[in-house]
């Protein structure tokens, strides 16, 4: 028996995740920006909602979720901060609804594979938006993939381009 879903979030990651879904659940409702996803949820019981939105709106939009008692897969970042985040762990403790926050790309032990085999490292993927956007992907895409690269490797020399762009990096 599939689960009954909603989806929030109509973007690029939004239509992704929703290929998937289709497969995988009844995906009950499509919410976009500025549409009440809360009546959706309580109208068509809502086991689970897949959040694909912008990573500014998630606190707010998770915290809504489990206020609700349906259990949240959002997608990368939580939210912006740490206390946040902490605080939507505790709620949906505390509410005993399941939080899922996606966190690795599918192509990570592939990626790892390719630093291994040419033993540099380099990002050259355009990234978009504002810089703070550029670092919360940075963050969650490269770091931990960088940290079982680098965690037992040691370094004599190493190089800085001078051609650094912030778009390309």
């Amino acid at each position: 028996m599939k689960l009954n879903v909603g989806l929030i979030g109509k973007g690029n990651w939004g239509t992704k995740i929703r290929e998937k879904l289709d497969n995988l659940a009844n995906v009950k409702f499509i919410s976009g920006r500025n549409q009440n996803f809360i009546n959706q949820i309580n109208k068509k019981n809502i086991e689970w909602i897949f959040i694909a939105t912008p990573n500014q709106t998630h606190y707010k939009i998770v915290k809504k979720c489990i206020m609700n008692s349906v259990n949240v897969f959002c997608e990368k970042p939580l939210c912006l901060s740490y206390e946040k985040a902490k605080e939507l762990i505790l709620l949906a403790r505390k509410k005993k609804v399941k939080l899922f926050i996606s966190d690795i790309y599918n192509f990570y032990s592939n990626k790892i594979k390719k630093l291994n085999k040419v033993n540099y490292v380099s990002r050259s993927k355009y990234v978009g938006g504002e810089d703070c956007e550029f670092f919360f992907r940075l963050m969650y895409h490269d770091i931990s993939i960088l940290y079982k690269f680098l965690k037992n490797k040691t370094f004599n020399n190493y190089h800085i381009s001078k051609d650094f762009n912030k778009k390309n990096f």
